[in-house]
């Protein structure tokens, strides 16, 4: 009983890591995760093809137990925090950055602030951008 329980546990792990990677594909890419209906998204098309060479996927799938908005939503927002939380971690060790905000509101009055953070390097006494991160 206990290894069966352990089987269980090892297959929803892989399969939430699937997710997991499908999910951070499609945003890396800018894709939607979700269409108009819940079958036709970007986020289910991606599991469906990576269940052919998973056959336990389609059961995951098909189970939609961990794939509703609300988990999608969670991983999604652990995921961007993630990324902000390294950009800091880098952007600390740098003995110069530039934190530069622009807030603008569209017709509808919806405000929006954009943040970019700059890591400077001195290269020869002369400051070099070496890269730009955008948070939002």
């Amino acid at each position: 009983m206990a290894s069966s329980v352990q089987r269980q546990q090892e297959q929803r792990r892989r399969m939430l890591l699937m997710e997991i990677t499908s999910i951070i594909y499609l945003l890396r890419q800018g894709l939607a995760l979700r269409g108009h209906v819940d079958e036709e998204s970007n986020l289910i098309q991606l599991l469906k093809l990576r269940s052919i060479d998973d056959s336990d996927l389609q059961d995951w799938i098909n189970d939609k137990k961990y794939l509703s908005h609300d988990i999608v939503n969670e991983i999604t927002k652990e995921i961007s925090l993630t990324i902000v939380r390294d950009i800091v971690k880098q952007i600390s060790k740098r003995k110069w950055f530039a934190l530069i905000c622009d807030e603008i509101s569209d017709e509808s009055t919806t405000e929006q602030l954009c943040e970019s953070l700059f890591e400077l390097r001195m290269i020869c006494t002369k400051f070099s951008k070496t890269s730009s991160h955008y948070i939002n």
